[in-house]
C-alpha cells in the first residue's frame, strides 16, 4: 500500500548555525487518504530565543513533555518514518532544509526527500498565505473539529496542529490527489509510485 508523509518541525528559530528542533510531529497517510500513524514528539531547548512567544513552547511546557534534547536516535527515527516517501507539507521546503542541517550535524548521511508543497495550491492571488488564514479561509467547522480530535486543540504553530491542518486541507481536495499521483509518477522510486 502506498503512504505519504505530512512532516512538520518546529524550532527555537530560524538561524541554522545553532538550530534546535523542539517539536516533530508527522501523520502517515495511506492511497485513501486515512491516517495509519500519527508520530508527534517534544524537546527540550537549550535556547528557544523568541520562539515561545510564536509557538507557545516554552521551556516550562517542554519540560513536562519531553526530558531529553532532540539527537541522533531521534533524527534516525524519523527518518525511519519518512524513508522513501512524499513528504507533504505547507513550506515544506524550510522544514527538509532543517532535516537536511541536522542530518549534517549529527553525522548521517542525506538521505534523498521528495517534497510536495501545498502553499502555491493555496496562495491567494499568487501571493503567499499562512496556515492559519488558509485554514480559516478553506475548511469547515468539521473539519476543524477533526484537527482537534487529532492534535488535542494545541492550536496553530504546534506542529501536531500543523499537520493535522494540512491533512483536513488536502483530504477532500481531488487537485492535491492528482498532483500527489502525478508528481509519483515522475519520481524515480518504485517504492514511492502513484497512489
Amino acid at each position: 500500500m502506498r503512504k505519504f508523509f505530512i512532516l512538520d518541525f518546529e524550532t527555537n528559530g530560524l538561524s541554522f548555525h545553532d538550530m534546535e528542533i523542539i517539536q516533530c510531529a508527522i501523520l502517515v497517510v495511506n492511497e485513501y487518504m486515512k491516517i495509519e500513524d500519527v508520530f508527534n514528539k517534544y524537546y527540550l531547548a537549550h535556547n528557544l530565543k523568541d520562539s515561545a512567544e510564536i509557538t507557545g513552547l516554552t521551556h516550562e511546557f517542554l519540560s513536562k513533555k519531553s526530558n531529553d534534547y532532540f539527537g541522533k536516535e531521534d533524527l534516525t527515527e524519523i527518518i525511519n518514518i519518512t524513508e522513501q516517501g512524499v513528504i507533504v507539507g505547507q513550506n515544506i521546503n524550510f522544514d527538509l532544509m532543517v532535516y537536511d542541517v541536522m542530518c549534517l550535524k549529527h553525522h548521517i548521511p542525506i538521505v534523498p526527500k521528495y517534497p510536495l508543497d501545498i502553499i502555491e495550491q493555496f496562495a491567494v492571488n499568487g501571493q503567499y498565505v499562512s496556515l492559519e488564514y488558509t485554514a480559516k479561509q478553506n475548511l469547515s467547522q468539521e473539519q476543524f473539529k477533526n484537527i482537534e480530535n487529532i492534535s488535542g486543540n494545541t492550536g496553530f504553530h504546534d506542529a501536531l496542529y500543523d499537520v493535522a491542518t494540512v491533512y483536513e486541507l488536502i483530504r477532500k481536495n481531488p487537485q492535491f490527489k492528482s498532483r500527489l499521483n502525478n508528481y509519483m509518477y515522475s519520481l524515480p522510486v518504485p517504492e514511492v509510485y502513484s497512489l
